[in-house]
This record gives C-alpha cells, sequence and structure tokens, in this order.
C-alpha cells in the first residue's frame, strides 16, 4: 500500500505527474491513490512504459491495454519504450533493432488513434536514436526518460535531444541506487558512492540551506530537464517539491557539472545493439 499512499499524498500536496511502468506491477495501487486523493483524472498526467519482454508490434498493442486497464483509464499521458532491449541475453543479437522498431511502429498507431497524448523512449543513447530518426519514423519521440545525474550528466545526449525537438526526463537525478546490485546481459551493478554524500554536492547545500537532494534536483531542473524523483514517504514527498524558490549560480553549475564520472547506478544501455 505505499505506493496508494504516496500517490494520493504527492497529488495532494501538488503533483500532478505520476511517473509508472508496466514492470514497476503498482498499476493498481495508483488508480486507488489517484482516486483516494480526490484530484481528477483529467488533472494527472500519468506516464507508463513497455516492458522489454513485450517489444514487438502486437505484443506492444496489447501490452497497452493491459496498462490501461490496471490503471483504470481510458488513455494515457505518455507511453515510453523502457529498454532499447528486448527479451534476449546477447546484448548484440539483431532482434533488439527489430523488435524496438516494430514497437515504436505500435506506439506511432496508439498516437494516431489518441489512445495516448505523447509517445516516447527511455534509456535510448544517441546510436538508438539515430536509428530511430533514420528509419523514417512519422513520429519523433517526444521524451527520451534516461538515468542523468551530476556523475552521468550526459551532454552529447542532451544536446542530441534538444537539436530534435525531445525533451529529457532525469531518473535517479539523487545519485543512489534505486535496487541491489544485479546482473543484466552478463554485466554487474555493483553498489556506488552516493551523490547525495559527495563533497561539492553537500558545500553547495550548505551554502544554501537545503539539503543535498534538493542540490540535484534543482541542478536538474537548471538543466531544463523534467525531474521525477522517487520518494514514498511525506516528509521526502514535501522536500522533493520544495525546489523552485531559489537558484544555483553558474559557478556552482559547473562545479556540479564536473563531478561527471560517467558512472551508471541502474542498466547500462550502451552494449545494446
Amino acid at each position: 500500500q505505499k505506493a496508494r499512499k504516496a500517490v494520493a499524498w504527492a497529488l495532494r500536496c501538488g503533483y500532478r505527474l505520476i511517473d509508472s511502468a508496466a514492470s514497476y506491477g503498482n498499476e493498481k495501487e495508483i488508480a486507488e491513490g489517484i482516486q483516494d486523493s480526490g484530484v481528477p483524472r483529467s488533472e494527472v498526467f500519468i506516464t507508463s512504459k513497455l516492458k522489454y519482454q513485450d517489444q514487438g508490434y502486437d505484443s506492444a498493442l496489447a501490452a497497452f491495454q493491459r496498462v490501461l486497464d490496471g490503471l483504470r483509464t481510458d488513455y494515457l499521458d505518455l507511453f515510453l519504450v523502457h529498454w532499447p532491449g528486448c527479451a534476449t541475453g546477447n546484448p548484440r543479437s539483431p532482434k533488439h533493432a527489430q523488435a524496438r522498431l516494430q514497437s515504436w511502429r505500435a506506439l506511432e498507431e496508439l498516437y494516431a488513434q489518441k489512445k495516448v497524448r505523447a509517445i516516447g523512449v527511455s534509456n535510448y543513447t544517441v546510436a538508438h536514436l539515430e536509428e530511430l530518426l533514420q528509419a523514417g519514423c512519422s513520429v519523433v519521440p517526444h521524451v527520451n526518460q534516461v538515468e542523468l545525474h551530476v556523475f552521468l550528466p550526459q551532454p552529447e545526449l542532451r544536446a542530441f535531444c534538444q537539436t530534435h525537438g525531445i525533451a529529457v526526463t532525469s531518473y535517479t537525478t539523487m545519485g543512489k541506487c534505486w535496487e541491489p546490485p544485479r546482473v543484466l546481459y552478463g554485466r554487474r551493478q555493483e553498489a556506488k558512492t552516493k551523490a547525495v554524500e559527495d563533497p561539492a554536492v553537500c558545500a553547495v547545500a550548505q551554502a544554501h540551506r537545503r539539503t543535498a537532494p534538493q542540490i540535484l534536483l534543482r541542478w536538474a531542473i537548471q538543466l531544463g530537464l523534467a525531474v521525477i524523483p522517487k520518494a514514498v514517504t511525506p516528509a521526502h514527498i514535501t522536500e522533493n517539491a520544495a525546489v523552485l524558490d531559489f537558484q544555483l549560480s553558474e559557478e556552482e553549475m559547473a562545479r556540479l557539472s564536473a563531478l561527471d564520472t560517467g558512472l551508471h547506478y541502474a542498466w547500462d544501455p550502451t552494449d545494446i545493439r
């Protein structure tokens, strides 16, 4: 019930975007949280994502309907291809490119039918986006949701998206592992240093009398990114919202951006062909 309570509290606090995914398995709780909040569905922006196991044209269409059913709604505000790979263990398999292009055709059809207000991708690199654009897509992705934080600011990807009118949404903005270490395509993700504990981040936080998470969120916002910080407690939900009434200086922004080490906390999609 954590998700249900978190959604209801966030909406009551003024949040209006709920980021979800089929792989999270919490559509029922999100629907209940929206109902509990008293906020009309028309005022809530709901994002969901296609599981990599459901990549492909027909399977993507069927998966989308399951998402609608789970969320108890007849449309989505944003639907994303969650991962550039499909259900195969070989990151260099040609099946990945075939499946994600088929999935994109399905999303374009859903968009044309006005079942979703915007479509996009998640965890796509410049190479994946170039492939999609060169394939002659009829709809350029509206959004690319990617891991992006002070240790991984991805300037080249941000510049590419800006050139092509693709909005960038940052996840793991506060720079910490959101799941235990695991293995994906043979690559183990180890526990890593938290950005909220970095001395430079803490120094800027102290200067502004803010928390380190608030500084990291403000940094991303000033880069022009949308942010979707994960929080389940009322205290953290409220804290994450209090980032619009102060400004980081150009020097502070540069200092934080200089922390770039290329570190990934989540899955690294670079090897997916």
